[in-house]
């Protein structure tokens, strides 16, 4: 059993979207490889980035909502648009939950949310683990602030068990 995603991308795709099927651009083409193979009857789907596994899960609409239903978001701003809209969760293999706090796996969770959020039209980010639920225009400026080397806002960097 997989922990629960480290982010769910929030974006206006059709419940029975195929994650294989995500636009990913050039830039994340040249540094992913998918392994269609391994989850081929869920809604999941294995990608290796720069040599790290992370899965990626489709949550339906509904399942969207019961997950922010059943946990306990900070209230979000006005911009965040949540409802009648699916999510794609982002997770690292066990192979590397125990290294969630490396700075190395946090560079690739979050750029896999920047990826996913540009070639879905993202709405929000819902960060799992600190229960916080941030638009995706302030989550992509706050990682290309990071990937600049600023640090992350205390809002994101607290998603990360012991960042």
């Amino acid at each position: 059993m997989n922990p629960e995603p480290a982010l769910l991308i929030v974006a206006p795709v059709a419940d029975g979207f195929d994650l294989a099927h995500i636009p990913w651009s050039r830039t994340a083409r040249e540094r992913i490889s998918v392994n269609n193979d391994k989850f081929s009857e869920l809604d999941m789907l294995e990608i290796i980035v720069d040599g790290l596994p992370f899965l990626l899960s489709h949550f339906a609409t509904e399942e969207t909502g019961q997950i922010f239903a059943r946990k306990n978001f900070k209230k979000p701003s006005a911009d965040v648009r949540i409802s009648h809209q699916s999510a794609i969760g982002v997770t690292p293999r066990d192979i590397l939950t125990s290294g969630q706090h490396l700075p190395e796996i946090i560079h690739r969770i979050l750029l896999l949310g920047k990826w996913i959020g540009d070639s879905l039209a993202a709405t929000a980010v819902i960060l799992v683990p600190s229960s916080e639920l941030v638009s995706f225009e302030y989550f992509d400026e706050a990682v290309k602030e990071y990937f600049e080397g600023r640090p992350l806002p205390s809002s994101l960097l607290a998603a990360f068990p012991e960042a």
